[in-house]
Formats: structure tokens, C-alpha cells, sequence
């Protein structure tokens, strides 16, 4: 079937290109928001730094730990 018409071919390719963009940048966007915000430090870890000062003897009170990541590394 053919309609010789050159709208049929583009619409459809502008709307293509256009979801791909969209989910690219959706993902994207919910990959770095975290980076972007800033993240806490998981409480294993933390845990595991306010047992490791607690136990140095030149420690006399440890509060709460406030930590974030500010980068992927």
C-alpha cells in the first residue's frame, strides 16, 4: 500500500527519535539526581567509622556521624 505521501515516513521518525531522546534523558536525569542532591553514607559504613573512632584511645565522645557523597567515587 502505498500513499505517496512524504508525511507518512517523516511524523512517524520525528516520534521515534523523539521517545528514544525522552527515555534517554529520563534515565539520565534519575541516574544523577543522587549525585546532584547528594547521598548519606550507608549505616554499615557508618557503623562500622564510629566503632573504629570509638575505639582509638584519644577519643572521648563521638555524636552522630553526619556523612554524603558528593561524587561517584
Amino acid at each position: 500500500m502505498e500513499f505517496q505521501n512524504p508525511y507518512f515516513d517523516g511524523i512517524p521518525s520525528i516520534i521515534i527519535i523523539g521517545l528514544i531522546l525522552i527515555s534517554i534523558s529520563v534515565l539520565l536525569a534519575r541516574e544523577s539526581r543522587s549525585l546532584l542532591m547528594g547521598e548519606s553514607a550507608d549505616a554499615e559504613n557508618l557503623q562500622a567509622i564510629v566503632a573504629l573512632v570509638k575505639a582509638d584511645e584519644a577519643t572521648w565522645k563521638v555524636d552522630k556521624p553526619m556523612s554524603m557523597y558528593m561524587a561517584p567515587e
